[in-house]
């Protein structure tokens, strides 16, 4: 399965989660040559995320993997002042964020991409706006570019 076709399997059935109100739980799909493995992320480590996926990826002989997850995302100067004050931005008011979900994707030492989606709660109902992609190179304590 090539990752572009990783990526928009992990959209479809986020956006079957969502609308199904259900919570996203992170997951991780790699890539292996036995075919697509799914993994939960509640399985690894966060401490040692990065260390622990590698040494899976490499004992699965995963060549890429899609990670998929809710977060929070904000706009703006509320985010700036939150990281200066070293607080999460899940500690906001929640007037100054909103819940997302996120679609990362990586191969090894090669491609990286990620999308988001904003998550819209009306009468109930959770729905998931369009898929943006994000500008840049994804980064941060849960990447993982090369193992």
């Amino acid at each position: 399965m090539h990752i572009d076709e990783m990526v928009s399997l992990a959209k479809e059935e986020s956006r079957k989660i969502v609308e199904a109100g259900e919570e996203h739980q992170p997951i991780i799909i790699a890539r292996t040559p036995a075919g697509v493995v799914p993994i939960l992320v509640t399985q690894l480590n966060k401490a040692t995320f990065r260390e622990s996926l590698a040494g899976l990826l490499r004992l699965l002989r995963a060549d890429a993997y899609v990670f998929i997850c809710e977060a929070w995302m904000t706009d703006g100067n509320a985010g700036k002042r939150a990281l200066k004050e070293g607080r999460a931005i899940s500690e906001l008011p929640l007037d100054d964020r909103t819940e997302i979900v996120f679609v990362t994707a990586y191969e090894n030492g090669g491609a990286q991409v990620g999308y988001f989606a904003k998550i819209q709660t009306a009468r109930g109902e959770r729905r998931l706006s369009e898929w943006q992609r994000l500008e840049g190179i994804p980064n941060g304590r849960m990447v993982l570019t090369r193992w």
